[in-house]
């Protein structure tokens, strides 16, 4: 009779077990499979930690962790060689509370990027809900750790397959070009008529009047940094339109830049949802030139000089000016229509 208690106790435990690794597994495989349909925006956030700012590492660590997030996801669900797998998601979910728990801690960015353009949530938020993974996957592991299970060819298959499907995803999205056409379709419809600036004791700034060239920023990120002299003398050229920089940083972080890079140009600050609206697949910096609030040229991970933005102003500038002078003759025309009409009957 016990040793029956014992084998039904086993297999009450082992079932719960299955039950919670798997809840894991599909937060896992789903967070994973979401940050994939936009690994442009990942990345980006990523580098909002301030931990990885270099673009290779940045990109290393991008197509990596979806992957290894679908595998893991994939063999919790299935309870493919449960132990070594829980181990894995363990460590993962460690390193998430330790780097989720620092960007809170210190306000470095408002959203985690846990779960990519779908779904936003700031890290203190993303902290509790790994920490209560965390629990979850420990109690998993206590409730299977009498006995062990094997791993079938059926459950390697279906692991790999979610590993493989990390990264093609990514690899279809970024090959169609999904978040460039959406970018550039926002850019021709004027963007920045919904570009909001605040903060960093910044007069207000209304983008739909008149010409800015418009830099998008980190504080953080190294070719940022090297691109203050360039945009300093763009800055200093008076016949060329105001610069301003904008980022997500807090105050803190922005004046710690003014006193290291010494920039001449004012920083704005813009909600991160806006901010990624704007980057999308793009590198920082990206350099806008904007008038009347539509984009009509843009720059990315480059500041142009002095000339180029110079050649491109007396473009414009020419281009308006044929226009108006064009409605400017439309009436004289119709005018003069109207009085060849009478002399032509005569």
């Amino acid at each position: 009779m016990d040793t029956m208690d014992k084998h039904e106790n086993g297999g009450h435990s082992l079932l719960i077990g299955r039950l919670l690794s798997g809840v894991v597994g599909l937060v896992f495989l789903v967070a994973g499979l979401m940050k994939a349909t936009d690994i442009g925006l990942f990345a980006r956030q990523i580098e909002a930690y301030g931990i990885v700012t270099d673009p290779t590492w940045v990109a290393i660590a991008a197509w990596s962790l979806i992957p290894l997030e679908c595998a893991v996801g994939a063999a919790l669900l299935v309870s493919y060689r449960p132990r070594p797998t829980i181990g894995v998601a363990t460590i993962l979910l460690v390193a998430f509370i330790g780097v989720t728990s620092y960007a809170s801690i210190a306000g470095i960015t408002d959203d985690c990027g846990c779960f990519g353009p779908w779904m936003k949530q700031t890290p203190a938020m993303e902290s509790v809900q790994n920490l209560v993974l965390l629990v979850l996957v420990l109690t998993a592991w206590w409730m299977k750790s009498p006995i062990r299970e094997r791993g079938s060819r059926r459950k390697g298959v279906a692991v790999a397959a979610a590993c493989v499907l990390g990264l093609v995803v990514p690899w279809v999205s970024d090959v169609a070009g999904l978040k460039e056409t959406r970018v550039a379709g926002q850019a021709s419809q004027g963007v920045f008529h919904e570009v909001n600036v605040y903060g960093h004791g910044l007069e207000y700034v209304d983008f739909d009047i008149g010409d800015n060239l418009v830099a998008l920023i980190g504080t953080n990120c190294a070719h940022c940094r090297e691109s203050v002299p360039q945009l300093n003398t763009l800055a200093e050229a008076v016949d060329l339109p105001q610069v301003i920089a904008l980022c997500t940083d807090d105050e803190g972080q922005c004046l710690q830049f003014v006193e290291e890079f010494l920039p001449i140009f004012p920083i704005g600050h813009i909600d991160e949802t806006t901010f990624w609206r704007l980057l999308g697949d793009g590198n920082l910096p990206r350099v806008f030139l904007v008038r009347n609030g539509t984009v009509v040229r843009m720059w990315d991970e480059a500041v142009p000089d002095t000339a180029t933005v110079r050649s491109i102003m007396v473009s414009l500038d020419s281009s308006q000016s044929w226009a108006d002078s064009s409605r400017l003759d439309e009436p004289n025309a119709d005018k003069q229509l109207e009085d060849d009409g009478p002399a032509q009957k005569g």
